[in-house]
């Protein structure tokens, strides 16, 4: 983390129960959460 200069991280794990409902989520989230802090982003 300190190597790479970041406060947090996040990681997804996928396993062969893992339905498309569930990547879709995944996505979902992700979108909305960049959309929450892209003002943040340089």
């Amino acid at each position: 983390m300190r190597f790479l200069k970041l406060d947090s991280t996040c990681r997804a794990s996928f396993y062969f129960y893992n339905t498309k409902k569930d990547v879709d989520n995944l996505v979902n989230a992700l979108n909305k959460a960049y959309n929450m802090f892209k003002k943040y982003i340089k």
